[in-house]
């Protein structure tokens, strides 16, 4: 899961099968620029961000989109994390795993914790560099921000696109 402040508020999620998790790592550390650590869509040149949604598109990665509109009461982040629990539940995900930034970790934890206690998703967080799945998230995230061609071009790896806001537990994409 990634996320985009750029226009609203979204989370970008991708479901791997944990059969196609190694391959994917694999495809997408093999996408760095020689010497980075990681992809990061903001930073990447176009040759690179296509060649990323191709390997998405090869390996049948599917995406879903969480937004929110602003509420007085509950913050965007909050929303759509409490959301993107509640469709880990009704898929019956293994795990969550979240973009490490230490000044909202805790909250995270805390959201997480309270959606998830009777269930067995597991949820934590990872530093970019660690898990290549993140640069998955982060490319579907800066394309449906950054709309037009890119946007279009992720278009067939979004199953399934909800609002927080008016989302209280509804399915999401077929597990």
């Amino acid at each position: 899961m990634d996320e985009t402040k750029a226009r609203k508020y979204v989370l970008a999620v991708v479901f791997i099968a944990p059969r196609d998790v190694h391959t994917i790592r694999s495809t997408l550390r093999g996408l760095r620029v020689p010497g980075s650590r990681s992809v990061h869509f903001h930073k990447a040149n176009n040759t690179q961000r296509a060649a990323v949604i191709d390997a998405l598109l090869e390996h049948g990665v599917i995406a879903m989109t969480i937004t929110n509109r602003p509420h007085p009461r509950v913050p965007p982040r909050e929303a759509c994390i409490r959301a993107l629990a509640r469709q880990a539940i009704h898929l019956e995900a293994q795990a969550i795993v979240l973009e490490r930034d230490q000044t909202i970790e805790r909250s995270d934890r805390r959201w997480l914790f309270e959606e998830l206690a009777k269930s067995t998703v597991l949820y934590e967080h990872r530093d970019r560099h660690e898990d290549a799945l993140l640069w998955a998230a982060d490319a579907i995230a800066w394309c449906w921000q950054h709309g037009g061609k890119w946007k279009d071009r992720v278009m067939p790896l979004i199953v399934h696109s909800i609002d927080a806001a008016a989302d209280s537990a509804k399915p999401g994409p077929p597990a």
